[in-house]
């Protein structure tokens, strides 16, 4: 509430609850159904006629008001808010917001759009509606008394205007009394993010836009700033420092352009910029108001002027925009959230910015869906003539890091953690983006050092390295007085205490939450007795739990009840959600320390005061650490049913989609058909959720439940399915996810989701066995990566294993999350392949060879067929080293264990170790007789192993700089290696299809492995030596042709581009025997009648019979000049019929011994490839199809063997012919025109088309 409430006038203060206005909602509904209604009757209302009302759904506003409210006999000469027999005093109370809307809309949309807006809101929520607030009679002195008062109430509302356009009944541009007087004042008072439009449509906001007075807004976060402030009660400032950075003259900018305030949790960070900001602010005006002055001839010079805390203020104009990031509010994350935010800034105190934005339509400003394109099109061109000094203040850095990152303030959160690519969206936009903003506009930032797992001061001092950064603490601009801060009078000390390490935060807490009596009682430490300790965070820790402490003993239910909920969330919960929960608003007050520890905002979600008590209640070692598992189940079950509502028509909300699956995960033990497998099973859901673009965070989620074994099998199925849905969805958007999972996706037929898709979509045809691969069980391949335009040449995992780097010839790495299987970084700039990536990434602009990361995750090292290797920071995936010295292509990059040194292998047959810091070149090895492909350092770092194309691995001491292992044995160039954990060991991958692993102890080979039909172009061994991730240019069989088995014994036939025909069982789909002898490609397979032998035709020209009771081939059929393409046995089997590629078609005599030489007829007429043939019942005549000729023909075998009959018919080639049973007719496929005919064999006539 804004300011003293017995000061404000009365209809300020009449709000009207959401429970209120629900049950308002409910009387007129049932007024607008009574025969007796006041709306029944056509009438004129202000000069309009307005229509007799049927329901409820029809009433508008001026309606209400003029043929209910302004009714004596309803109200009297009272307000409607007053009269209690139509609204019950308790939903009474201050407004949190102003409704803004038009007398000609339907009441029906009003409150509607109120609900809509105020979904998360609790039910006490209060809104002002003028026609329950005003005194709407006229003749009534208090009426004109309540329109006097209009101000006050816009200002009363601390949660803004929400505006209400009902575009069939009022054009939001005629408004003219809303745009001059109630969205210019809720600017002034509330800022941009206090005006809420509703309704309303782009192409109207073209119209309004410019008539709305910007001026005095200030988009300045003002709950942010009231609740920092509030903390520095007792401080002294000394600005002298950031005063000197502000000062800097153009050219001194450029060596001192960012001031970064590095310190702990709880030091004061925060305070200091929300400090800053004000003051900047004030200065701001202040300087605008001297200048405008000077234009008018009056000589007044600033250099003398002091703030408030005596800083002298810089003779520049310094222009300052805001933003405060915090871990728990996702639109405080969002990159284009923030830079429209800073634009705004900028443009209501640069004139040149807001022409930019006001240039162009709000529906352009709309379409601005990236931070690059915000950067290109509207501040680098709003900024290029700009002389101003301009700060950018960017707050709380560290927040922005993914929360499983971010260390806890108490205790350790385990081993180290590689930082994850582009993970803090807040760094990667002022490190890829922010920074390429004129060198006038500087930046003030604010973080904790264990930032970017620790590295944050390393990453800025990199990004900045030209520009100049300077680093500071809390202690350099302020001091903490704690006679101030306390109120006490008696006390040794003087003097304020200056304190790099005193926690503020513990200052606020006592002053807020402890009377002053109890403040000498707090374990361990008595703030009168310890003035001279500054408090730490162990301090703050048992404050905490003092307060806890005495809280339980009154509340102990409800803080066990509500504290596991609001520890679980994902996000802030929002008081509705609560409230559905069974949570009151009351009881929520009951929470320890509440209005400080946690408190309520304007956007009805309940926050923590700071990052350090979330971190505090999720200590095992603390006493109030809540349930977080039954603060999962809660939140599982209840989010579980908002999904459920997921149709056509109906959208979960956001949370719902982003997060109930990882609820329910994290709930219970998951088994069969529990809530998780149902979730998933709902398809209207998981639609939502990938359109949304929210499926990583699915995918995620059970990613983590699988690692942990706590997915059913329905559950593994549907986290296997989705990771591949993902990649093929981003390819075929337009298709439903049912369709893309049947059509695009690889499932085994065994995968639930693909046939409850095919079910659904009412797939007639659905295959029920799959032979070979992995039959109908999903691959050991647990994600495949898709995104590169072209081949993979490299992978590599972090030093965690969460991140997965790869280098392809498109030009470009990219860095992948395990979890999620998405695609978290793509790093451009080679100017050739990228052949190699190392993890530790300017660009390079040729195919990326190979990929590797630093060993402490913060860098990554690719290299290019551009002669260079780069090394890359991986917070903002911006380049900091080009590596320039070899004469060819750099196919290999790997980091030291130290990160200090990289190693490159070059096409010019050497390979370089650099010095990361400086980018020189400190040993060259020469030994290898070709290129160098792959390089890697043992674990110690003391050794290097090489690969060449010279068929070689060598490893390499690098003190003396000579080889100590030459390793041969591979038969083509090899293409990658890998050393054991304990370096004892090194794998190697070749062109020869195999890998190798080798003994250095005693220079020997260990094993060979197998298996992959093409080139092993990468290998690369997990941290925990469990995995490998491996690259191949493999290509897989292909199925050419299939038979079944005429008899019943379930058997089915198959050939394949392997040289191979197999035969398998089909009720068990295992392979009973493989058909070897065949020197190439088997194009075609065919039983013989009585199923005892098979024939196959190949790309060798032959046709081979096979007796598969021995396996073994009986008879070779060799004259066709060509591949053979198909094959068919007689109803006798004594004659076989063969096609070719030569253009001609054969039929063999089968019976009698004739080795080689078994006789045959040839037949030649077609112009093209002979792709089908089959021998009539009776054997008398043959059928063949031309292919691409468009012809089938029928040939006599007894007398002419001519041709008798040519079909001409299909508009592009047939594939296929075959004879009916009895003889009489004649079938034949087409393949462009995807027509299926049948002929009449007497006449020669198509009988049917299909």
């Amino acid at each position: 509430m804004n300011g003293d409430p017995t000061l404000l006038p009365r209809v300020a203060q009449l709000g009207l609850s959401l429970r209120g206005l629900r049950l308002l909602r409910e009387r007129l509904e049932q007024l607008c159904l009574h025969e007796d209604s006041p709306f029944k009757e056509q009438t004129t209302l202000l000069g309009r006629d307005c229509p007799a009302v049927k329901t409820f759904e029809e009433l508008t506003t001026t309606q209400l008001v003029h043929l209910w409210v302004k009714s004596e006999t309803v109200t009297g000469t009272s307000r409607l808010a007053e009269v209690a027999e139509l609204i019950n005093p308790a939903d009474i109370g201050p407004p949190m917001y102003f409704i803004s809307h038009a007398l000609q809309s339907t009441v029906c949309k009003l409150f509607d759009t109120i609900e809509s807006f105020l979904i998360d809101a609790a039910d006490s929520t209060c809104v002002w509606l003028d026609f329950v607030a005003i005194n709407q009679h006229e003749n009534f002195a208090q009426n004109k008394k309540d329109a006097m008062a209009f101000e006050a109430c816009l200002k009363q509302c601390s949660g803004g205007t929400l505006v209400v356009v009902d575009q069939l009944r009022c054009n939001p541009a005629t408004r003219g009394w809303c745009l001059v007087y109630e969205w210019d004042h809720t600017l002034l008072y509330h800022g941009p993010d206090g005006l809420h439009m509703r309704g309303m449509k782009l192409q109207d906001l073209d119209k309004i836009v410019p008539l709305i007075n910007v001026e005095g807004a200030q988009c300045l976060f003002k709950v942010d700033v009231q609740q920092l402030m509030r903390r520095c009660h007792g401080t002294r400032w000394r600005w002298d420092a950031v005063v000197d950075f502000l000062s800097k003259k153009e050219d001194e900018v450029k060596q001192d352009r960012v001031l970064c305030f590095l310190a702990g949790a709880g030091t004061g960070k925060s305070t200091i910029s929300a400090a800053i900001a004000t003051q900047l602010l004030k200065r701001n005006d202040m300087l605008h108001h001297v200048l405008a002055v000077e234009e008018e001839g009056k000589k007044t010079s600033t250099k003398e002027q002091k703030t408030e805390e005596g800083c002298q203020v810089p003779d520049i104009l310094c222009i300052v925009a805001v933003h405060f990031v915090k871990f728990s509010g996702q639109r405080r994350l969002d990159p284009v959230s923030i830079m429209k935010t800073l634009v705004y800034q900028l443009a209501v105190r640069i004139r040149a910015v807001a022409d930019v934005i006001l240039s162009l339509s709000p529906k352009a400003v709309a379409c601005l869906s990236n931070s690059d394109d915000i950067l290109e099109q509207l501040l680098l061109p709003a900024l290029s003539g700009v002389q101003q000094h301009i700060v950018i203040l960017l707050d709380a850095l560290d927040e922005g890091d993914p929360l499983d990152e971010q260390q806890h303030d108490f205790g350790s959160t385990g081993g180290r953690r590689t930082v994850r690519a582009c993970g803090n969206p807040v760094l990667s936009l002022l490190l890829g983006c922010l920074i390429r903003l004129p060198v006038n506009v500087r930046f003030i930032l604010t973080t904790r050092p264990e930032a970017c797992c620790g590295g944050i001061r390393t990453v800025l001092s990199r990004a900045f390295v030209n520009d100049g950064i300077r680093f500071l603490g809390p202690s350099d601009v302020m001091q903490v007085s704690l006679q101030e801060c306390y109120g006490i009078t008696t006390t040794p000390f003087s003097e304020a205490v200056p304190n790099s390490n005193r926690v503020l935060v513990y200052d606020t807490i006592v002053r807020e939450c402890l009377p002053p009596d109890s403040q000498s009682q707090l374990p361990p430490m008595s703030v009168v007795a310890n003035l001279g300790k500054a408090p730490d965070l162990q301090d703050l820790q048992a404050l905490y739990e003092h307060i806890f402490s005495q809280q339980r003993l009154v509340q102990p239910v409800v803080i066990a009840r509500i504290l596991p909920l609001l520890v679980a969330a994902q996000e802030p919960l929002s008081t509705s959600v609560l409230q559905r929960l069974g949570l009151s608003f009351d009881e929520l007050q009951l929470l320890p320390g509440w209005g400080c520890l946690f408190y309520y905002e304007a956007e009805h979600h309940v926050f923590l005061l700071h990052k350090s008590l979330s971190d505090w209640l999720r200590l095992s070692s603390n006493p109030f650490s809540p349930d977080v598992v039954a603060g999962h189940s809660v939140l599982g079950a209840f989010f579980f049913k908002d999904a459920l509502r997921a149709s056509n028509a109906v959208m979960p909300s956001a949370y719902a989609l982003k997060h109930a699956a990882l609820h329910l995960t994290q709930s219970v033990v998951v088994q069969q058909n529990d809530p998780l497998d149902m979730l998933l099973s709902q398809w209207h859901y998981l639609e939502a959720v990938v359109r949304s673009g929210f499926g990583g965070k699915l995918l995620s989620a059970l990613g983590a439940a699988s690692s942990q074994n706590r997915l059913s099998e329905y559950g593994e199925d549907a986290y296997r399915w989705l990771s591949r849905l993902l990649s093929a969805f981003e390819q075929q958007s337009s298709k439903s996810i049912m369709e893309v999972t049947v059509e695009d996706v690889a499932c085994p037929l065994g995968c639930f989701k693909l046939q409850e898709a095919a079910k659904q979509l009412g797939q007639k045809w659905v295959p029920r066995l799959q032979l070979g691969g992995h039959g109908n069980i999903w691959p050991p391949d647990i994600l495949t990566f898709k995104g590169h335009k072209s081949a993979v040449l490299g992978v590599c995992f972090s030093p965690d294993g969460r991140q997965l780097a790869t280098g392809s010839d498109d030009n470009t790495a990219k860095v992948w999350d395990l979890a999620g299987g998405t695609c978290i970084a793509t790093l451009q700039g080679h100017t050739d392949v990228v052949s190699g990536v190392c993890i530790s990434p300017d660009g390079h602009t040729a195919w990326i060879f190979s990929i590797c990361f630093s060993t402490d995750g913060e860098q990554l090292a690719t290299c290019s067929v551009d002669a260079t290797a780069k090394v890359w920071n991986l917070d903002c995936g911006t380049c900091t080293t080009t590596l320039k010295g070899h004469h060819g292509w750099v196919y290999s990059a790997c980091f030291s264990p130290d990160a200090k040194k990289i190693a490159t292998g070059s096409e010019d047959a050497t390979a370089k170790v650099w010095d990361v810091a400086s980018g020189m070149c400190i040993t060259t090895l020469k030994d290898h007789f070709g290129s160098v492909i792959s390089v890697r350092f043992s674990p110690d770092g003391k050794q290097l192993a090489t690969g060449s194309r010279d068929n070689t691995a060598k490893v390499w001491d690098l003190d003396s700089k000579i080889c100590i292992n030459a390793l041969t044995g591979h038969l083509e160039n090899l293409t990658s290696l890998c050393f054991s954990p304990d370096g004892k060991q090194l794998a190697t991958g070749s062109y020869d299809q195999t890998a190798k692993v080798w003994d250095l102890t005693k220079g020997t080979l260990n094993s060979t492995q197998g298996g992959h039909t093409g080139m092993v172009s990468g290998v690369c061994v997990s941290p925990d030596s469990k995995s490998v991730a491996t690259g191949s240019d493999d290509q897989t069989a292909k199925v050419s042709s299939v038979s079944f088995s005429p008899t019943d014994r379930g058997q089915l036939a198959t050939c394949s581009h392997d040289t191979t025909a197999k035969l398998w069982d089909l009720d068990l789909g295992t392979c009973l025997i493989t058909l070897e002898g065949h020197l190439g490609a088997v194009s075609s397979v065919c039983f013989s009648p009585d199923g005892n032998k098979l024939c196959t035709g190949s790309y060798d020209k032959t046709t081979k019979i096979w007796d598969l009771s021995l396996g073994t081939c009986i008879i070779t059929l060799q004259g066709h000049t060509g591949s053979i393409s198909c094959t068919c046995f007689s109803c006798d089997g004594l004659t076989l019929a063969t096609g070719s590629h030569d253009l001609t078609a054969k039929v063999w005599s089968l019976t009698g011994d004739y080795g080689e030489n078994f006789p045959h007829s040839t037949f030649e007429g077609h112009a093209a490839l002979v792709t089908s043939v089959c021998l009539s019942p009776d054997g008398k005549e043959l059928v063949t199809d031309g292919s691409s000729d468009k012809t089938a023909k029928v040939w006599d075998l007894l007398a002419s063997k001519a041709c008798t009959s040519t079909l001409v018919s299909h508009a592009g080639p047939i594939s296929s012919v075959c004879f009916s049973p009895d003889g009489r007719h004649l079938v034949t496929g087409g393949t462009l025109d995807k027509v299926t005919k049948v002929w009449d064999c007497a006449t020669s006539a198509t009988k049917e088309t299909s």
